[in-house]
């Protein structure tokens, strides 16, 4: 049965790996991995008459060299521990030591002061970086990643680490959030094969006041894989949207992966949630069809009818708030492809539907994360 599936936890289909609609507000989700070699069958007995709304997504490999069928006796242990604490480093574990040097260190800026946190020639590997600062300072604080003189992030704190304006339940996922001690992080794995510069600015130009920050940049041990993509983080402003069209997401050239999602979503003039009907849209290499068409806002972040048990958080998504006033709404969810990444071979443009069915007016900003291939743009 359904609920069993989603939350009993029988093996394989243990938390946090599933969970059903009250752990994930109002959807349910399994992030076991159903390898098969000829063909895959999903079925459901018994829902003639129910009205339900779901979502595969699949993986279709070249060949099945080297792949086991499913058999539901696989052990998923290493998988449930990565994804056991989120904000806890995922680069500890047994399978990364020795994990490399750090750089530290604190710096005060004033208004309209730049100064660079991390640099370094040749190549290498980030993966991790730590900041404390004040969180007033989050909206005025520009974090700048630059690999191979191609600046590939140039975004607000409070955007790049996915925190955004609500406050209630702050971002702690796998790859970056707030942790548990009030720092932000990122454990995106940034490869580099010439040069990188990781750079803060303090971009209000009004004040005497310095504003500390404390940080933490640390440099992997391991070179970079010679396919290795570039880390990047596209921000999409729509304020407001324009009805019928759909709001932008992602739009890039070359060959890449798309690997993550921030969004903060609001209504205008209305307390109403319909402005989370809008389906995902996602062309890839060219196609005039969308290769990926989601259901619905909510269930690109694995929850469900406008996430009615409210805000949570898990290692790979999560709804971080949901703020109502008496004119709008306001919701900040994210979520990120660990296991499901979207490849693309020569371009990318992933959108969002505004609801309903397009003619709403919203409000929205969204920050996409990306590896991107270097040359192939």
């Amino acid at each position: 049965p359904l609920p069993e599936l989603f939350g009993s936890g029988h093996a394989p289909f243990r938390p946090p790996l599933v969970g059903d609609r009250m752990a994930s507000s109002g959807g349910n989700f399994s992030y076991v991995p159903i390898a098969y070699r000829d063909g895959c069958r999903v079925t459901l007995v018994g829902a003639q008459d129910a009205r339900i709304w779901f979502q595969i997504n699949y993986h279709r490999l070249q060949s099945a060299e080297g792949l086991a069928t499913f058999d539901g006796e696989e052990d998923l242990g290493g998988l449930e521990a990565l994804l056991r604490k989120p904000g806890r480093d995922p680069w500890r574990g047994r399978w990364f030591r020795p994990i490399g040097s750090s750089t530290t260190g604190e710096v005060e800026l004033l208004p309209g002061e730049s100064t660079v946190l991390f640099e370094e020639e040749g190549s290498g590997l980030l993966t991790g970086l730590w900041l404390d600062a004040p969180e007033p300072s989050w909206d005025e604080l520009r974090l700048t990643l630059t690999f191979d003189e191609t600046t590939t992030a140039d975004l607000l704190l409070r955007d790049f680490f996915a925190i955004g304006r609500g406050g209630a339940l702050p971002t702690r996922s796998l790859l970056l959030g707030l942790d548990k001690t009030g720092s932000l992080y990122s454990f995106f794995p940034m490869p580099y094969f010439r040069q990188v510069e990781v750079r803060l600015t303090r971009i209000r130009s009004e004040g005497e006041s310095t504003t500390p920050i404390a940080y933490r940049v640390r440099r992997g041990e391991q070179e970079p894989a010679m396919d290795s993509g570039l880390f990047g983080a596209q921000l999409s402003v729509a304020d407001p949207t324009v009805p019928g069209s759909d709001i932008p997401l992602l739009e890039l050239f070359g060959e890449g992966k798309w690997v993550g999602l921030f969004s903060e979503l609001a209504s205008v003039d209305t307390r109403s949630g319909l402005y989370l009907e809008g389906d995902e849209r996602v062309y890839l290499d060219g196609s005039a069809t969308p290769t990926l068409h989601g259901t619905g806002t909510e269930d690109l972040f694995n929850g469900g009818f406008y996430f009615d048990q409210g805000p949570f958080r898990h290692s790979l998504h999560g709804m971080a708030y949901q703020v109502k006033t008496s004119i709008s709404s306001v919701t900040g969810a994210y979520r990120f492809f660990l296991s499901d990444a979207v490849v693309f071979d020569t371009r990318i443009h992933a959108e969002l539907e505004a609801g309903p069915t397009g003619g709403l007016p919203m409000r929205a900003r969204t920050v996409s994360y990306y590896y991107l291939r270097p040359g192939t743009g």
